[in-house]
């Protein structure tokens, strides 16, 4: 079953190529909406769920996982959040590079719920390493984008000094 999903992950069709229809209010909502509605976006969340319950699935996965959070679609690499979360458990180390190759792609899964919950995981041990691509988000002309770098700044300040200067910047 697993090459099955391996398979699906990286060379199913669904979703086709983005074509702008991400753009407008609420896009970071239609990201998700067409990711989990995709096959290659709900594969990558069966990914997170898989090795999330079994360590041991990783190295077997470990292919599919990478082609969700290269994938052409923001769609796709929306859904690949979803891994980011499911390897916490075992391997943070792995959920934190997952989360570095997402937040360093441009559009709109940077305004996703998947990312964001992702980096509210990361962020607390983390911050040192996540907090330069929230700082790049600030800067978006996208207003939902600079909402959620906003949002997981002001979060990371709680716990985090080096954070404290953003987040001054994020309130004013």
């Amino acid at each position: 079953i697993l090459e099955l999903l391996i398979w699906y992950a990286v060379n199913d069709p669904d979703p086709g190529p983005d074509r702008g229809e991400f753009e407008g209010l609420e896009s970071g909502r239609r990201v998700h909406t067409v990711g989990i509605n995709s096959v290659r976006g709900r594969v990558a969340e069966c990914l997170g769920v898989l090795v999330h319950a079994d360590a041991e699935r990783i190295p077997k996965l470990r292919y599919a996982i990478d082609a969700v959070v290269g994938d052409d679609s923001e769609a796709v690499r929306c859904c690949a959040a979803v891994v980011g979360a499911g390897l916490i458990r075992h391997r943070t180390d792995l959920a934190v590079d997952l989360a570095e190759r997402l937040l360093q792609a441009d559009g709109m899964t940077l305004a996703t719920w998947p990312l964001e919950r992702l980096l509210w995981y990361l962020l607390p041990a983390h911050t040192e390493r996540l907090l330069p691509y929230l700082e790049q988000m600030l800067v978006s002309p996208v207003e939902e984008i600079v909402a959620v770098g906003s949002r997981r700044i002001c979060l990371a300040a709680l716990s985090d000094e080096r954070a404290s200067e953003l987040a001054t910047r994020c309130i004013q």
